[in-house]
C-alpha cells in the first residue's frame, strides 16, 4: 500500500522565558483517537490546485509546495490559528474553506516561515500507511488555540521536556511526535529550531514496525 502524502506543522513560541509548541489531543472519533500530536493531516486535492498554490507565499520548490499549504492549511482548520502574510486571522472560524478566505482577505499563507524540520513514512504492514513531513515555523501572532471540536478534543501550548516527561496512558505518543519532541528539547528558542531545519538535510525515516502505533516508546523506556 502506498504512503499517503501527509504534513504536520510543528508550531514554536516563547512564553515565560521558555520554548512552547503547540500540540493537540485527537478526537475520539477520529484515526490515531487520543493521541497528542502536532497539527495536521492529509494532502487534500486542493493543495494542489494551481489557483490555490498561488496563495503560499515562498520560493520553496513547486512540488513541495502543496506539501507546506497543507501543513498550514489543516493548522488553520484544526486550531485556528493562520500562519500568513500579512499576520491576519478570520473574525469567526472559517475552517471549511480556508482557500476561499485567502482570498477574499488578500492574505497568503506563509510558506517562507516554514523549515522542514523530518519526514516520516510508515512501515509497510501498517494498515494505514502516512508519508508524513514535519514542518517547523515560529508563532508569532497573538491569538490563541480555537480548537474545532470536531477534530480536537484539546490543545495546548506545552514545552517539550514537560510533555515528554508527562505520564504517556494519559498522554499517548506515537514514535514520530515522540522523536521530535525529543530534538525540540534540544533547543531553548523557536530560532535555534529554525536555524537547526534551515541548515539541514532532510531524509525520509523509515521506523521498525514495532515502533509504530500503538505502541508508546516512552512508556515502553521508563518515560513514563
Amino acid at each position: 500500500m502506498t504512503p499517503r502524502p501527509a504534513s504536520t506543522l510543528v508550531l514554536l513560541r516563547t512564553a515565560g522565558g521558555r520554548m512552547e509548541t503547540l500540540m493537540i489531543k485527537r478526537q475520539a472519533a477520529l484515526f490515531g483517537a487520543g493521541w497528542w500530536v502536532f497539527p495536521g493531516g492529509s494532502l487534500d486535492p486542493a493543495d494542489h490546485r494551481p489557483e490555490n498554490r498561488e496563495l503560499v507565499a515562498g520560493t520553496a520548490p513547486e512540488e513541495d509546495v502543496p506539501w507546506i499549504a497543507a501543513a498550514l492549511r489543516e493548522t488553520a482548520e484544526e486550531v485556528g490559528l493562520y500562519v500568513t502574510q500579512p499576520g491576519l486571522s478570520p473574525p469567526r472560524r472559517e475552517a471549511d474553506d480556508v482557500y476561499g478566505w485567502l482570498r477574499r482577505s488578500g492574505a497568503r499563507l506563509d510558506g517562507e516561515r516554514v523549515a522542514l524540520l523530518s519526514n516520516w513514512v510508515t512501515p509497510v504492514g501498517v494498515r494505514k500507511r502516512f508519508d508524513t513531513r514535519f514542518y517547523a515555523a515560529e508563532w508569532v501572532g497573538a491569538g490563541e488555540p480555537r480548537p474545532d471540536a470536531a477534530e480536537v478534543a484539546e490543545a495546548e501550548w506545552v514545552a517539550p521536556a514537560v510533555m515528554l516527561g508527562r505520564e504517556r496512558a494519559a498522554y499517548p505518543l506515537i514514535q514520530p511526535t515522540f522523536e521530535t519532541l525529543e530534538l525540540l528539547a534540544r533547543f531553548d528558542s523557536p530560532q535555534a529550531v529554525m536555524e537547526f531545519a534551515r541548515g539541514r538535510e532532510v531524509a525520509p525515516v523509515h521506523p521498525p514496525l514495532e515502533w509504530t502505533p500503538p505502541v508508546l516508546r516512552g512508556a515502553a523506556e521508563g518515560r513514563a
